[in-house]
């Protein structure tokens, strides 16, 4: 499943205004794709804001998402470069935020399944988090 879906949406940045902006900026293609509504970007900071900064799964690494009844339409992924990096609750400084919609649980659960096997890879870790445009990032996950 992840392998149909990762490189889709890649995208880099400079920075975000904060940390809400770089959710908003790493969901975009998933609402421009229609497979978000935008009340799913609402949950996702919503989450961060009631739970803490949960989504930060590893140093350098966010992974926002929500749930189903939230506003997923489609199981998707869209992955945001960030060079300086963004400050999320806590002072957790973040680069790469990977944003996910599942449109049920099962997808839900087979994405962050994928996903960890990904970040345990110290080899395309450091690739995705030293990539300077969209094309390394994308070489990286082929």
């Amino acid at each position: 499943m992840i392998t149909d879906l990762l490189g889709k949406h890649v995208q880099t940045a400079e920075r975000a205004e904060d940390w809400k902006d770089a959710i908003r900026m790493a969901a975009a293609p998933l609402l421009e794709n229609g497979s978000i509504r935008a009340s799913y970007i609402d949950a996702m900071i919503h989450n961060v804001e009631v739970n803490g900064p949960y989504i930060v799964i590893m140093p350098d690494v966010a992974m926002p998402h929500s749930r189903v009844e939230d506003g997923a339409l489609k199981t998707d992924i869209s992955i945001l470069k960030l060079k300086d990096g963004v400050a999320f609750p806590q002072d957790n400084i973040v680069h790469l935020i990977i944003a996910l919609s599942a449109n049920d649980n099962d997808a839900h659960m087979q994405l962050l399944s994928d996903m960890v096997d990904i970040f345990m890879d110290e080899d395309k870790m450091n690739g995705l988090l030293h990539a300077e445009c969209v094309e390394d990032i994308r070489r990286v996950l082929a």
